[in-house]
C-alpha cells in the first residue's frame, strides 16, 4: 500500500542546497590527480588502483562523509572483494573433433577454460529465418550437443531483405538460437581463408584476452564463452568447404568434440569504496540512492600509460563533488555514494556489491551511474535508458525535466552502450536506474585521454544535474519506476552533435 507522506521542511532545505554550486577548482584537483602517472592508469588490483582507493578514501573523509558499514576499520569505506583470475595456456591444451587434433591458438580460438565434450554437429549457416525462406534448424535435434555453422550469411542474398539478413547473421543472433535449441555450444568456422583477414585480427584479440585470463568472483562461477572460432583451413580438414550456397544444406555429423585446456589461477583483491549521507525519514531512511561511478581504468597497456581522465576520472570526481554538496542536506531517502573498480574488466565491482549488498537489494531504490562526462558538447548528455522498453522510468523523466531547466540538452546516445556500465549490474537486479554519459571520441581507452583535455565546464554542469536529480529522488514521495511505452515513445531527443566512435571496450 503506498503511504502519503506529507511535505516537510526538506524541501526549504533543498532550495538552500542548490544555492551552493560546484567547486570548479576541486572539480580539477580531483580529475588531474586520478589521472596523475603516479596512480599507473588505475586498473583494478593494481598498485595505482590501491592508491586511488586511499585518495578517495582520504577524500571522503575530509568531506565528512559517513561510512557505510565499516567505522572501525583500516578502511572504514572500503568493502573489500576478490577476483580470481584463470589463464589458458594453449601450448599445453588439447582440442580434437572425431580423430582429428587440431591446435589452439592456430586452427581454433576461444576464451573458454572449462572442459568440453560432445557430439559436433555441422548445420551450415546456422540461420533460422523462416520469414526469409532460411532454417538450418528445421527438423535437427540440437539438444546437449555442440553445433558447427559457417559465420556471417549466405552470398546469395544479396538483393533480399538486407536489414533481416544482416541480423540473421548476426553472431549473438545466432548464439541465441541455439540456446533456445537446447545448444552446449557454437563453434564458428571463418569462411575467408586467408588466416590475417577476420581469423588473424580475432587471433591477436583472443591471445591478448588469454593472457590477461578469465576473471571471476572468488566463490563464484566463471562466465564461461559457448564460443569457439575455427579456421577455413582447419575446416577443411574436416571435408567442410564453403560452396555458393542458395538454400539450406543437409546437417552432418562431424564428431565428437572433446577439448581439454591447462590453466593457471591467481587471486585478485580489490575494493569499492562506500560513503552514506543517512536520511532523516523514519519510514524512508533505510531505502538508499545509490549514486555509482567507476574508478578502474586500463592501466599500462604496451608499456604506455592509460592515465583514463575522461573514463572515468571524470564521473568520479562528479560523484565526490555531488556527495560534498549534498552532505548536509537531509534527505528522506538515504544516499549511498558508490565508487566501484572492475568495471573494465567486466563490471566485477559492481557485481561483488550486488551478490553481497552490504544493505538489502531491496532496500536500493535506484542508481544514478555517471561514465565518462567531461568531454564534447558542453550542453549536451547523453543519457540511457532513453528507449529501451521496459527500462525507461520516472528516472530519466525527471532527469530530462532538470536537464531542460538547466539549459542542458539530454541525447539518447548512451542507449548504445546500455550494458556497457555498471548501471546495468542494478537494472539485471529489477533496480531502476539511469546512466549519464558524455559521449565517446577518439580518446577513448587510448594514452591520450589526459586531463588537459576535460572540459571542466561541462562537468560542472554534469555535477549539478546530478546533484538535483540525486536530491529530488532522495525526497520523492514515490520511489522512482518504469513508465508504460505509450508515454517514453511520445518524447523528442536531439540527435547527437558527434557521431559516436565504436571501439572495443
Amino acid at each position: 500500500m503506498h503511504v502519503r507522506l506529507p511535505l516537510v521542511p526538506a524541501l526549504g532545505l533543498a532550495g538552500c542546497l542548490f544555492a551552493q554550486d560546484p567547486d570548479l577548482a576541486r572539480l580539477r584537483k580531483d580529475v588531474y590527480a586520478l589521472a596523475a602517472p603516479s596512480m599507473e592508469g588505475r586498473a583494478t588490483g593494481t598498485e595505482g588502483q590501491r592508491k586511488t582507493l586511499s585518495y578517495l578514501s582520504n577524500a571522503f573523509r575530509e568531506a565528512g562523509l559517513a561510512p557505510l558499514i565499516n567505522p572501525g576499520g583500516a578502511d572504514p569505506y572500503a568493502l573489500s572483494y576478490t577476483l580470481v583470475r584463470t589463464k589458458l595456456d594453449p601450448g599445453n591444451s588439447t582440442f580434437s573433433i572425431g580423430k582429428t587434433s587440431l591446435k589452439l591458438g592456430e586452427d581454433i580460438l576461444t576464451t573458454r577454460t572449462q572442459a568440453a565434450s560432445g557430439d559436433l554437429l555441422f548445420i551450415g549457416y546456422g540461420i533460422h529465418a523462416p520469414d526469409l525462406k532460411w532454417d538450418d534448424y528445421s527438423g535437427v535435434a540440437l539438444k546437449g550437443n555442440w553445433v558447427a555453422m559457417w559465420e556471417g550469411k549466405p552470398e546469395s542474398t544479396k538483393g533480399g531483405n538486407a536489414e533481416a539478413w544482416f541480423l540473421a547473421g548476426q553472431t549473438e543472433t545466432k548464439l541465441e538460437w541455439a540456446r533456445k535449441a537446447g545448444a552446449a555450444g557454437c563453434v564458428f568456422i571463418q569462411t575467408r581463408p586467408d588466416k590475417e583477414a577476420g581469423f588473424g585480427r580475432l587471433r591477436v584479440f583472443l591471445d591478448r584476452f588469454a593472457k590477461r585470463g578469465q576473471l571471476s568472483l572468488k566463490g563464484g562461477a566463471i562466465r564461461e564463452s559457448q564460443t569457439i572460432w575455427m579456421s577455413a583451413e582447419a575446416a577443411k580438414s574436416l571435408q567442410l568447404e564453403l560452396p555458393p550456397l542458395v538454400k539450406p544444406e543437409p546437417p552432418r555429423a562431424l564428431g565428437s568434440l572433446t577439448y581439454v585446456p591447462k590453466m593457471t589461477t591467481e587471486e585478485i583483491p580489490s575494493a569499492n569504496l562506500a560513503a552514506v549521507i543517512p536520511g532523516i525519514f523514519p519510514e524512508l531512511k533505510n531505502d538508499f540512492i545509490v549514486l555509482s561511478a567507476h574508478h578502474d581504468h586500463v592501466g599500462m597497456e604496451g608499456g604506455k600509460l592509460h592515465p583514463g581522465a575522461d573514463d572515468n576520472a571524470s564521473g568520479t570526481a562528479a560523484i565526490l563533488e555531488v556527495a560534498r554538496l549534498l552532505k548536509d542536506s537531509k534527505p528522506k531517502r538515504s544516499i549511498l555514494v558508490l565508487s566501484v573498480s572492475g568495471e573494465e574488466i567486466g563490471l566485477w565491482g559492481s557485481q561483488a556489491f550486488v551478490e553481497a549488498p552490504p544493505v538489502a537489494l531491496s532496500r536500493i531504490k535506484a542508481d544514478i551511474n555517471v561514465d565518462m562526462v567531461g568531454r564534447n558538447a558542453v550542453d549536451e548528455l547523453s543519457v540511457t535508458p532513453a528507449q529501451i522498453e521496459g527500462m525507461v522510468g520516472t528516472l530519466t523523466r525527471d532527469a530530462r525535466a532538470l536537464a531542460s531547466a538547466q539549459g542542458m540538452k539530454l541525447t539518447i546516445e548512451a542507449d548504445k552502450y546500455w550494458t556497457r556500465s555498471d548501471h546495468y549490474t542494478f537494472a539485471k537486479r529489477g533496480i531502476p536506474c539511469i546512466f549519464f554519459f558524455g559521449g565517446m571520441h577518439g580518446d577513448y581507452h587510448e594514452p591520450t585521454d589526459t586531463p588537459d583535455k576535460i572540459n571542466f565546464e561541462k562537468l560542472v554542469r554534469v555535477v549539478r544535474l546530478a546533484r538535483d536529480l540525486t536530491l529530488q529522488v532522495a525526497n520523492a514521495e514515490e520511489q522512482p519506476k518504469a513508465l508504460p511505452k505509450a508515454v517514453w515513445a511520445t518524447w523528442s531527443w536531439p540527435l547527437p552533435l558527434l557521431p559516436p566512435v565504436q571501439k572495443d571496450r
